[in-house]
């Protein structure tokens, strides 16, 4: 965060005061906005440049990951959805801790009567899972139903279980 964020105003005033320094060799980025807010940098040229190509490069690397990541989640192995929502028996109330191999994170239990906490549980989960045991274990078909929407799935975990439970697509 910038310690100083001057006045559009101002700045607008002292420009080529600011674009002398720039050229004598000041780099230090001019932060401006309105209500001590910043809203735009002004820098030299040729910092703007450095930053580009920095850009660029983790651009390209970027892409290189993000094509390594979406060939593992195209072959990703999740767990195969129940044949029925009924036999997902997880709790209705109290609190889900996860074990480690399912939620390696710090925060490994879950309130499920709150919903934020039960949806994140349950993102964690059907993503997770390497069994259909744990699905039954740790899921409610019924609030399941109730939170579908809401959840924030890769589309392949959405896809496998939509198409095993239709009225998960139509429940509001």
């Amino acid at each position: 965060m910038p310690s100083v964020v001057r006045p559009t105003s101002e700045v607008r005033a002292e420009l080529s005061q600011i674009t002398r320094r720039f050229d004598a060799g000041d780099g230090k980025p001019v932060f401006f906005g309105s209500h001590r807010r910043p809203q735009a940098v002004l820098v030299p040229f040729a910092t703007w440049e450095r930053l580009q190509a920095d850009a660029e490069d983790e651009s390209v690397d970027s892409t290189r990951s993000s094509t390594a990541a979406n060939r593992y989640a195209s072959n990703r192995p999740y767990a195969s959805p129940p044949s029925d929502l009924s036999s997902l028996r997880g709790k209705r109330s109290g609190v889900v801790r996860l074990p480690k191999h399912l939620d390696w994170g710090p925060g490994r239990s879950y309130q499920v009567e709150d919903t934020r906490q039960r949806r994140a549980l349950y993102e964690v989960v059907l993503q997770e899972a390497g069994s259909p045991a744990e699905l039954e274990k740790y899921v409610n078909g019924h609030l399941l139903s109730h939170d579908w929407e809401h959840l924030r799935l890769p589309s392949r975990v959405r896809a496998l279980w939509e198409q095993r439970f239709p009225s998960l697509t139509t429940t509001a």
